[in-house]
């Protein structure tokens, strides 16, 4: 920030463009192309966090009565943005490979919705990775230009293990795919400086929505996040943030192995920031939350993220921002509530024989 104000402190200080600082959105597009995707600078808005970005594409597009289709579990903070501007919205299954593709072909011909919000990575909150083959199928799927999908890739550079897979936006061949990103999830997440990727017509449009709302994101802060990035300094830190994170994932599947009962599932991500658990039969999410809050261990319930009631109980625990020492600490409160919980209810199916008297 210093040096940006040393050199260009006149520009910095004053109104930039709606759609972004020019610098930036080039970088960003440079960035893209490398991960193959086929984008422009002048198909890039900057936006204030990665939330903008979904509530201006949905200002775009979104109508009341329109049908929008969406994981289910997702983002809860997506499906409000939908709701706000008067979407129908229909689930779409999540299994070990993402989303569940095969059902999108009948849910388009079924619902003929305006949009289809996906995040193919480390997906927010079961932490499940779309499999490439389901990619390759979307992609074809989509290739009508029927439907705009909406693809979230909050986290992509948060892996840990495996391979990279190619975007949806880089498999698009019929333009319908808008991608947005954030540098909060990877860099800070005060920082609020996101962005999309849309074909030019649709990013003029969002553009101007965002002059109307903001006018822009603050030019101070892109020129310096870009000062930054220019300088390798993000690749930097991403090449240390990851092997902390690594450790931080790897803490809380050991502790989840140690402290948690057998009956007990969950996931195992190459990357992001949680873990999605599914709780015991008979164990409530709720109930398990509420007892962990009250030892200062806060975790999220699984029936935030769905679209109605879910099948099976479930928690979602970051990992991010606590010591390997705290969520070991952590999951152990976790474990001692759910088994204890479990005795309980065993105590009920079984109580313990009366005698009888001797006559």
């Amino acid at each position: 920030m210093q040096a940006v104000l040393r050199n260009d402190g006149r520009d910095v200080l004053g109104y930039g463009p709606p759609a972004g600082h020019p610098p930036l959105r080039r970088f960003i597009a440079g960035e893209m192309r490398q991960r193959g995707m086929h984008v422009s600078e002048e198909e890039i808005v900057v936006t204030n966090g990665s939330q903008q970005a979904i509530d201006l594409i949905a200002r775009a597009l979104v109508d009341p009565g329109d049908g929008v289709l969406v994981e289910n579990p997702t983002y809860l903070g997506a499906v409000q943005v939908f709701q706000s501007y008067g979407a129908e919205i229909d689930g779409i299954p999540v299994d070990s490979e993402g989303a569940m593709v095969s059902v999108v072909p009948d849910a388009i011909e079924r619902r003929r919705p305006k949009l289809l919000y996906l995040m193919p990575n480390f997906q927010n909150p079961t932490s499940r990775t779309m499999s490439r083959s389901r990619r390759e199928s979307l992609a074809a799927v989509l290739a009508s230009g029927r439907v705009v999908v909406v693809e979230d890739d909050f986290g992509g550079e948060l892996r840990y293990e495996g391979e990279d897979l190619p975007t949806l936006k880089s498999l698009d061949r019929g333009g319908c795919v808008v991608y947005l990103s954030t540098f909060g999830k990877k860099l800070l997440p005060g920082l609020r400086v996101g962005w999309l990727a849309a074909p030019q017509p649709l990013a003029e449009r969002i553009a101007h929505l965002k002059k109307i709302s903001d006018y822009s994101t603050s030019v101070l802060l892109q020129a310096a996040l870009h000062e930054f990035c220019r300088r390798g300094e993000l690749r930097r830190h991403l090449g240390q943030v990851v092997g902390h994170y690594r450790e931080r994932r790897d803490a809380m599947l050991a502790a989840l192995e140690d402290c948690f009962p057998r009956s007990a599932e969950w996931t195992r991500p190459e990357g992001g920031l949680v873990v999605w658990v599914t709780l015991p039969d008979g164990v409530g999410a709720e109930d398990v939350a509420a007892e962990a809050s009250a030892q200062g261990v806060l975790v999220g319930c699984g029936d935030l993220f769905y679209l109605g009631r879910p099948r099976r109980e479930n928690l979602r625990l970051a990992f991010s921002q606590a010591s390997p020492v705290q969520i070991r600490d952590g999951v152990g409160i976790l474990g001692q509530i759910i088994n204890r919980k479990i005795a309980v209810q065993a105590g009920r199916k079984n109580p313990p024989e009366q005698p009888l008297p001797l006559i």
